[in-house]
């Protein structure tokens, strides 16, 4: 069938990914330390952060987590659909979170497959301002006609890297 997003809805897993210092797997092994941003499809700006990870082509994970004194920001979470069509006029977020006085989190992991997407809505996996690398997004559709491409992003947070955006027809 049609999911139909008006543009006064969302859907949003905006911090719903790994907490503060974790990353995938569930795990602090490998996860941000030392006041540093989380990663996912970008690398954060620090030294002590994740390393990038996930398939650009099908994202199924979520964002990592920052890590600081007071905890950090939590990652992006993440989003499957598939549908007949997308007719989308709001937004579709899986953006990095923040925390006081600390690194952010990663953008998250948003997978979308329609038959056509339509609208003048946005899809984001951004990372938190403060550092976090930007998510991953893949969209497949066989028609795109009535979407604007250039409102798909996965953008890094100050000093980090953009994550991934994937788009087949």
């Amino acid at each position: 069938g049609t999911l139909f997003v008006d543009a006064t809805s969302r859907i949003d897993v905006t911090a719903k990914g790994y907490r503060a210092g974790y990353t995938t797997g569930n795990t602090t092994v490998g996860g941000a330390i030392n006041r540093a941003a989380g990663s996912y499809g970008g690398l954060a700006g620090d030294d002590f952060t994740n390393a990038v990870y996930g398939d650009y082509a099908d994202p199924d994970d979520w964002g990592s987590g920052g890590s600081g004194y007071y905890g950090g920001g939590p990652g992006g979470g993440l989003v499957r659909l598939r549908a007949g069509s997308l007719n989308l006029h709001g937004t579709l977020l899986a953006d990095g979170g923040s925390a006081p006085d600390s690194p952010g989190g990663s953008g998250g992991g948003i997978y979308v497959n329609v038959g056509s997407l339509i609208g003048d809505g946005l899809i984001r996996a951004q990372g938190q301002q403060d550092g976090g690398g930007g998510g991953r997004i893949a969209v497949y559709s066989e028609d795109f006609t009535g979407f604007n491409l250039d409102h798909i992003t996965a953008t890094g947070g100050t000093g980090a890297t953009a994550g991934s955006v994937h788009v087949v027809q």
